[in-house]
């Protein structure tokens, strides 16, 4: 009987729903990209209450500044201007632009102190994002020209996938330099002569996504398991989420971009508040430092996960799991230690053990809501780290 597998959802949800303007066949298209909106973006403290927002000619909304200039809103600095007045921003969309400014110049009125306003000027002006002047920024390009290194001296790329069905994605037929070398023989990856269209790397007005993976080190997980190493790295460089880095090991990627068999799944995780650009620069140099480690390293961690002995009856590991700052329900715990027995002939993952415990999480955070699947997994790494 073929047994549910663990599996990675995240950048195939990325492969579903990005649009074809915020998708790239390279990594430099999206370094370059990414740089551009660095190099056309204006930082500046204003007071928001000495602004006001005005109905444009064309029955759109523009941000008037203290000194009358006028800024077009972006989709996602509307809404951050429309929380900031305390205002759903999908009910004033649907408002006459010249009653939905008025909605919000009372909330501009109510603001106090100075927000850090960052525009983008190419030909017009235009509002990125609206932040506390607590906010530091770790910039898109910065995180694209990390992966860049990675793939220029490490051997580290992107994952071909197939046409995702979203509309005006450009397609071609794939060749020997685009598959992977080990995912298309378990008949779930791409093979030469399939069509692909750009996948992986991800970049729009406030966000990016990159999907990497290295086929030069292959780790013997023991029991037949052979493994490969995958990261994904995620940020945004005007308040909508952390810099992340999500590093694990898996056993093949499909062409939908799942990953599938995904082990030891850690992350790293950054604020853009206090020192980010230090700590960003800590940070990667700790992945790259794990990244670069030999097969034999990470060989050595899952002989440690899988001899490192949680407790020995299911009451006494529930009870540490649970009571450990994981984020995991009682009835999570449970769960995860039923599937864990359940599973418990696959590679050996004995369910009393930090790796076969660990599986069991990461199986029940398949059948979780997307929020509840990327916690799940970041705790079942967690339990993992308790061996090494």
């Amino acid at each position: 009987m073929q047994t549910k597998r663990s599996n990675l959802h995240t950048a195939s949800r990325q492969w579903a729903e990005r649009p074809a303007d915020q998708r790239f066949w390279t990594l430099s298209e999206l370094f370059e990209r990414t740089k551009e909106y660095a190099d056309q973006s204006r930082v500046k403290n204003v007071a928001l209450s000495t602004c006001r927002v005005a109905a444009t000619q064309d029955d759109d909304l523009a941000l008037i500044g203290p000194t009358g200039g006028a800024a077009q809103f972006q989709h996602y600095s509307f809404g951050q201007l429309s929380g900031l007045c305390q205002a759903p921003a999908s009910y004033l969309r649907s408002l006459p632009a010249p009653v939905a400014a008025d909605c919000l110049n009372v909330g501009l009125n109510q603001i106090r102190g100075e927000q850090t306003l960052m525009f983008h000027q190419n030909g017009g002006l235009h509002l990125r994002c609206v932040t506390s002047q607590k906010y530091e920024r770790i910039w898109n390009y910065e995180v694209a020209e990390m992966a860049l290194a990675l793939q220029e001296s490490e051997g580290w790329h992107t994952p071909p996938a197939r046409p995702c069905g979203q509309a005006n994605v450009p397609e071609r037929v794939a060749t020997q330099e685009d598959v992977l070398k080990h995912s298309s023989h378990k008949g779930l990856g791409i093979k030469v002569g399939d069509i692909i269209s750009p996948a992986g790397l991800y970049a729009s007005d406030h966000d990016c996504f990159i999907f990497q993976v290295n086929e030069d080190v292959q780790i013997d997980a023991g029991g037949g398991e052979m493994l490969f190493r995958g990261v994904f790295w995620g940020n945004s460089e005007v308040g909508d989420a952390r810099f992340r880095g999500t590093m694990f090991l898996y056993d093949t990627v499909c062409g939908n971009h799942i990953v599938w068999g995904a082990k030891i799944v850690q992350e790293i995780s950054i604020r853009h508040i206090g020192e980010p650009a230090r700590l960003f620069r800590e940070a990667m140099a700790t992945a790259t430092k794990q990244m670069r480690a030999s097969a034999h390293d990470d060989q050595v961690r899952i002989l440690a996960a899988k001899s490192h002995v949680l407790g020995d009856s299911r009451t006494k590991i529930v009870d540490l799991v649970y009571n450990k700052p994981f984020g995991l329900t009682r009835s999570e715990c449970d769960a995860a230690y039923v599937l864990a027995e359940r599973h418990a002939d696959d590679h050996g993952n004995d369910p009393t053990t930090a790796w076969g415990y660990a599986a069991g999480i990461t199986r029940l955070s398949q059948g979780a809501f997307a929020d509840d699947r990327v916690r799940m997994d970041r705790a079942a790494g967690r339990v993992l780290e308790m061996a090494f």
